[in-house]
């Protein structure tokens, strides 16, 4: 897992940022109203990718809080120390007196690795539903947490109830389909943590309480026109297999002539999105 993110998801995440965070946008506002940071709290954004809400978390919390960045990909820890390089640059310029906290990073594993808490806050934007040992990490976690503090997270629900990515996959793979058996309900990806009551037990067992899930369903905006959302796709798993196996002229055509009814009046390419927005305390 390590590997992957560092070596090949994570530098096509860091190429295609701009594209992603444009994507995410719909969740990424219901996610932090719902952590709910607060001036001085320390807060650690698990799985953080390229930071865009550590970056927002850190925002909040004010220059009196503190904020851990936390990702197994090396390349996305480095996009992000290079955004906080550029940001703690342009506050140094500044002429008013709004700054942001500090922002720690750390190439880390967090379902095994010793995480700098205790955390007022854990949030984390679709970055947990990797982990080969979901109920050691959901107990890590819950452990560098003080008590009553809260944990915020957002993960996608199942496949079906997300055509954004379900649509462009489906007609890659009818081009080219894959020999690797998808991952199982309860196997690192995606889908991991679609099941309320999966997601229900794992964080009960270890340790956190009143647990809520919110159904999340916006339009999810794969772009502003149909080559913006072609090149948006190809970086899916199934889609960017594809290319890998039989080459783009093949792949890309038939996901375009996928996605082409889904272009609006206004040009952009929008298909429907789910996830769950899931609280809890320690």
């Amino acid at each position: 897992m390590r590997r992957h993110w560092s070596e090949v998801a994570g530098p096509r995440w860091v190429r295609a940022r701009n594209q992603h965070d444009a994507l995410l946008a719909p969740f990424h506002g219901p996610l932090l109203a719902a952590a709910g940071a607060r001036t001085g709290e320390r807060g650690l954004d698990a799985g953080c990718g390229f930071g865009t809400t550590t970056l927002a978390l850190a925002a909040q919390v004010g220059p009196t809080g503190s904020v851990v960045g936390a990702d197994i990909s090396s390349s996305m820890i480095a996009e992000l120390e290079r955004r906080v390089a550029e940001r703690d640059a342009r506050d140094a310029t500044a002429t008013d007196d709004v700054s942001g906290a500090p922002i720690e990073t750390l190439l880390a594993d967090v379902q095994v690795g010793p995480l700098p808490g205790p955390f007022d806050l854990v949030v984390s934007r679709f970055g947990i539903m990797f982990f080969d040992d979901a109920a050691a990490a959901w107990r890590n976690l819950h452990d560098a947490t003080r008590p009553g503090g809260r944990l915020a997270f957002v993960c996608w629900q199942q496949p079906e109830d997300n055509p954004w990515s379900r649509v462009p996959a489906l007609a890659a793979l009818a081009v080219s389909p894959s020999d690797v058996e998808p991952p199982g309900p309860d196997d690192p990806g995606p889908s991991s943590l679609a099941d309320p009551a999966r997601v229900r037990s794992l964080l009960g067992a270890a340790g956190w309480q009143q647990v809520r899930l919110t159904d999340l369903r916006p339009r999810v905006t794969l772009g502003r026109d149909l080559d913006g959302a072609v090149e948006q796709v190809r970086n899916l798993t199934s889609v960017a297999g594809a290319i890998e196996r039989v080459g783009e002229s093949a792949v890309l055509p038939a996901v375009r002539s996928a996605l082409e009814p889904h272009v609006g009046d206004d040009g952009a390419v929008r298909l429907a999105g789910a996830a769950w927005l899931v609280t809890a305390v320690a």
